[in-house]
């Protein structure tokens, strides 16, 4: 990024610095990152959020977060200053091989409907009884990084039904159906947001959300797209994405279905109508604040400050909470910002990929431990 140091390539490392160092730090809305991260304090009691050797303690994010409840929004500033050591994250060795950029998700709006109708046909389905947790099996029978698979009826694990074969009805009267869209293209990119809200036929309203997936790998098709010249590289986002396949539709089931990874959803409390749906943290997210994050470094609840030079014409600077991750979130800087719900979100977030910088706010106990387990890493 302009005017940062070149990272040392030998190691990472967790750079301190003070707050005045930080890009603009004076200038944010405190408040409305410090009313993310007091959302934490909701999550579930049987949730536990999973610490990576590179990650914050999540039991003192917590009590943290607990300890914000009894906080005026008018002292948002002094609270991080008072209980976190900002440090700017040095990518180093491998981590280097990785991307340091900003996008964006936001959850469509779309029209659906409980049942089938002629205009509703396409299926938004829940997970099948036969699709299995690799983890938890561990045999070796499928590829690495498969997270998901079939078990047949004779009880072999074997790879589940891609996206191609779903689409061709290998799922029909086999999962349970949810809900029922009226566009193709629309559910493709739930499926990539992962979420939705649905404006049902008989005037309620629903959330659903991520609750499995084939576990075939993820393609993303705005790069086949530019590959074979339909789109420019500088013109691909998820808008123009998804006018070429509206306008192209005879062929755009062929090219949706060349990302065969498939998402499967379960229905979500509505909850606060002014935040996001449920996400990996089991709190609903923030639009402007929540921050999907690479895992392998990141714990939840850990506020990230981020410097992204390019979102959406803008020099973005703002705190925000790691409080989602996704199959695209590969990186120690590597984020997806939460914009929001409905179509203005989608407009905002569809076209950011920014370069950025990361600074990590640590609680104040752990900050030298952390670094020194980031130069080992």
């Amino acid at each position: 990024m302009r005017g940062s140091p070149a990272p040392d390539r030998a190691s990472s490392a967790l750079e301190p610095v003070d707050f005045s160092q930080v890009p603009h730090w004076a200038d944010d809305d405190h408040a409305a990152a410090f009313a993310a991260f007091a959302e934490h304090r909701k999550k579930p009691g049987g949730v536990s959020y999973k610490q990576p050797l590179t990650g914050c303690d999540p039991d003192e994010l917590l009590r943290l977060a607990q300890i914000a409840q009894h906080v005026d929004l008018k002292e948002a500033r002094s609270f991080f200053e008072t209980h976190f050591v900002p440090l700017r994250i040095r990518p180093g060795g491998r981590m280097l091989e990785e991307p340091q950029i900003l996008t964006g998700f936001f959850e469509p709006e779309l029209s659906a409907s409980r049942t089938r109708t002629n205009q509703f046909t396409v299926p938004v389905f829940a997970p099948p009884g036969q699709l299995v947790d690799v983890r938890e099996i561990a045999d070796g029978s499928l590829p690495a990084g498969y997270r998901f698979g079939w078990r047949s009826a004779n009880g072999v694990i074997g790879q589940a039904p891609d996206r191609a074969e779903i689409t061709s009805g290998a799922l029909d009267d086999v999962a349970p159906i949810i809900a029922w869209l009226n566009d193709p293209v629309d559910a493709f990119f739930m499926h990539v947001q992962g979420a939705a809200r649905l404006n049902l036929s008989d005037g309620r309203a629903m959330r659903v959300t991520y609750a499995a997936k084939s576990g075939h790998p993820f393609t993303p098709i705005g790069k086949l797209l530019v590959e074979d010249g339909h789109i420019s590289p500088s013109d691909v986002s998820m808008q123009s994405i998804a006018a070429w396949l509206r306008a192209n539709p005879d062929d755009a089931t062929q090219v949706m279905n060349q990302n065969r990874s498939y998402i499967f959803f379960k229905e979500s409390p509505l909850g606060d109508a002014h935040l996001g749906p449920i996400a990996a943290a089991k709190i609903q997210l923030t639009p402007g604040r929540s921050l999907a994050v690479d895992m392998r470094y990141h714990t939840f609840a850990t506020p990230i400050y981020v410097h992204a030079s390019n979102v959406n014409g803008y020099d973005d600077c703002r705190l925000m909470i790691a409080q989602e991750t996704g199959t695209a979130i590969r990186g120690p800087v590597r984020g997806d910002m939460f914009f929001g719900t409905g179509e203005r979100a989608g407009q905002l977030a569809g076209g950011v990929v920014s370069p950025a910088e990361f600074y990590l706010l640590c609680p104040k106990a752990q900050a030298s431990d952390l670094a020194e387990k980031w130069m080992a890493a």
